[in-house]
């Protein structure tokens, strides 16, 4: 795996590496671009490392596969698969009659391209500006998400202030039930053990449930006002990207209005909890895209 600007899977050959395996490769890999898997082969990696498997082992040699490139692949081809799923459900894109039932409530066409691109690649940031109607097509993101992909425990964390707008919304535009989590720790432990499609927390009952959260297993993580973890030293920054990590949620729908306030590391950290490498490293993105003074001050 090749992490840059961009992450790609790469071929590396061993110094005695066998003639056959080389032209195979050369099949599948671009060897005039450091032997970088093109974006449209990455689904046809299984089978050549299928194959590449039997030519080395008939050779005498290892072949040596890392976990990052086969997860990397994996999630490409999830994400072809839904694609599929929505294409066919939906082959009219946000002009599809099929969307006007989605929710109980009419959505513009920007609302209906920004669930359908979350429902598409399920780790996302919605930076649309206050008045919107983020929280609307973060719902119609979870509805397409558990009608398509059978999504069933929807973590929602929020500022204290918006736990119960949440819940109205929820079954105002969904019809389903949310469930609000609060009280001292022995009572939030009780509720997290209820049944319930979508359970909804405070930043700072977050940082303390991290343990319950984990146990409950969340498939969908909804943050919102995700400027509260523009700091990533804070607990509640640390806490919300555990939860958030690929192994323990796989799906994640950030929303905020203001991604970037007063420096760039405030839209690193935020864009961390949908993707840590999404950014490429915080060094080069700093050095890019920001101008500094004699004294290393941002002027700019």
């Amino acid at each position: 795996m090749h992490y840059g600007d961009k992450r790609s899977v790469r071929w590396r050959a061993g110094a005695q590496c066998p003639a056959t395996l080389q032209r195979l490769a050369a099949g599948l890999f671009d060897m005039d671009d450091d032997a970088r898997l093109p974006d449209d082969k990455l689904l046809q990696l299984d089978a050549f490392i299928h194959q590449a498997r039997k030519l080395a082992e008939s050779a005498g040699h290892a072949l040596q596969i890392h976990d990052e490139p086969l997860a990397f692949v994996a999630q490409a081809c999830d994400a072809h698969h839904r694609l599929q799923v929505l294409t066919a459900a939906y082959p009219k894109g946000i002009a599809d009659k099929g969307l006007d039932k989605l929710l109980d409530t009419k959505l513009y066409a920007y609302q209906i391209e920004g669930a359908l691109f979350a429902a598409r690649v399920w780790r996302v940031l919605i930076g649309d500006e206050m008045g919107l109607g983020k929280t609307v097509q973060a719902i119609a993101a979870v509805e397409l998400m558990a009608r398509h992909f059978g999504v069933q425990r929807v973590l929602v964390v929020c500022p204290t202030s918006l736990k119960q707008q949440w819940q109205r919304e929820i079954k105002k535009f969904s019809g389903r039930d949310a469930q609000v989590l609060g009280g001292l720790r022995n009572a939030r432990r009780a509720q997290w053990h209820e049944e319930a499609f979508c359970k909804i927390v405070n930043y700072e009952a977050l940082v303390r449930d991290a343990d319950l959260v984990q146990a409950w297993a969340p498939e969908l993580l909804i943050v919102d006002e995700a400027q509260r973890v523009k700091n990533w030293n804070t607990q509640a920054a640390r806490a919300l990207k555990r939860v958030a990590a690929p192994s323990v949620c796989p799906h994640v729908i950030v929303l905020t209005g203001t991604p970037l306030e007063n420096r760039l590391e405030e839209l690193v950290s935020i864009v961390q909890v949908v993707d840590q490498n999404g950014l490429g490293p915080t060094w080069r993105l700093l050095r890019q895209h920001q101008d500094t003074d004699d004294a290393g001050r941002v002027i700019g």
